[in-house]
This record gives C-alpha cells, sequence and structure tokens, in this order.
C-alpha cells in the first residue's frame, strides 16, 4: 500500500512527487549504516515503473496539503461526498488545482479509507520534471549506499551495486544511462538548497 507523505485525508506519494522529500528522506536513509537492505527496498518500490511528474518547488509537502485543503474548503468542498461529487461532475475523473507559486496539481479519487484526496503534480506543470522511475530510483539507492556522498555515488560500479541491493534492479550492462548522473546531482543541489531546520 502506497503511503502519503502528509496527513489525511490527502493522499501523495512523496517518493515519486516531490524532490525536497526525496533528499529528506534520502539524507535520513543515509545516515544510518544500520537500516536492512530490504528495508529500502520497500520504500522505494513505493516509486513503481512508470513515468512521473516530480514537484522541484518552494513549497513543503505539508504546505501543498495546505494549500489543497485551502482550495477546496474556499469552494465549500469539505468532506468526502462532495469532494467525489465535484471530481466526477465533468465525467473526467479528475480536476486540476493551481497553488500559489503557478504549479497545477491533478486531483483524483483516493482509494484508501481516510486518504480520499489523491493528488499529484499535473503533467508538465510549472516547477516540475518528468522522470523515468528506474533512474530515480537508481539515483536514490546510489546516494543511499555512499551516505550522500555526491562524487562516490555517480561511479557506475557502485550505481549498479546499490541498484541491486537497494532498488532489485539489474546492473546496467549495455550502454550506461547518464540520466542517473544528472538525477544524482538534482537530488544533491536540492539537498544543499534546503532551509537547515
Amino acid at each position: 500500500m502506497m503511503e502519503s507523505c502528509v496527513k489525511p485525508p490527502v493522499l501523495f506519494n512523496g517518493w515519486k512527487h516531490h524532490l525536497g522529500y526525496v533528499c529528506k528522506v534520502t539524507v535520513e536513509f543515509s545516515a544510518y549504516t544500520d537500516i536492512p537492505a530490504k528495508n529500502i527496498f520497500k520504500e522505494l518500490k513505493a516509486i513503481g515503473n512508470s513515468q512521473f511528474d516530480l514537484y522541484t518547488g518552494k513549497y513543503c509537502e505539508a504546505e501543498i496539503r495546505e494549500k489543497i485543503i485551502e482550495h477546496l474548503n474556499k469552494n465549500n468542498i469539505s468532506n468526502k461526498s462532495n469532494y467525489f461529487n465535484w471530481i466526477e461532475s465533468e465525467n473526467k475523473r479528475f480536476k486540476t488545482v493551481a497553488i500559489g507559486d503557478g504549479s497545477i496539481w491533478t486531483m483524483l479519487r483516493g482509494n484508501i479509507k481516510s486518504y480520499y484526496i489523491h493528488i499529484h503534480p499535473a503533467r508538465y506543470s510549472p516547477h516540475t520534471m518528468r522522470v523515468k522511475a528506474n533512474p530515480w530510483k537508481s539515483a536514490i539507492a546510489s546516494l543511499i549506499y555512499t551516505q550522500m556522498d555526491k562524487k562516490k555515488a555517480c561511479d557506475p560500479e557502485i550505481i549498479n551495486k546499490s541498484r541491486q541491493l537497494l532498488a532489485g534492479l539489474e546492473a546496467i550492462h549495455e550502454k550506461f544511462d547518464h540520466t542517473i548522473i544528472d538525477l544524482i546531482d538534482i537530488i544533491s543541489n536540492k539537498y544543499n538548497d534546503l532551509p537547515m531546520e
């Protein structure tokens, strides 16, 4: 079951859709050398196997949740029944909502009891990038494996080792996918830009 990185009723997969969340959790995992590989594998499994849109903007996960709830409350969509009626009102099974930084969010029916508002960034929304799942998992796994050592994390041998150990992916034997190195760079740079708590 997918876990949400925010409180109910909003279902939001941070691993797939929020760069800041990924940075924070990657650093947390990197700090511990005794986390079993199967635990990391389980977390990375939430990323799935397809392409998705990753929010790269200034709002943290909780702020996005707040903005979405504010929008719904302002439009008298304050409970599950109203929300489902609103989603289905145009026979599209989803709606889109823009929030303060100009990013656009797709709103769907949540299929977990207390999480009935399922959100993710709209495709090609401002402050997002399109990402493929396996290079994304590889970048995260490599950074965790090397404890956020960007230089080591970019080594193809390390990437292959971490892919197999932490992400359950096969080693890359053919042409090496340099997208992984670009994604390692993006995660590292975003981490360096995050405000210290």
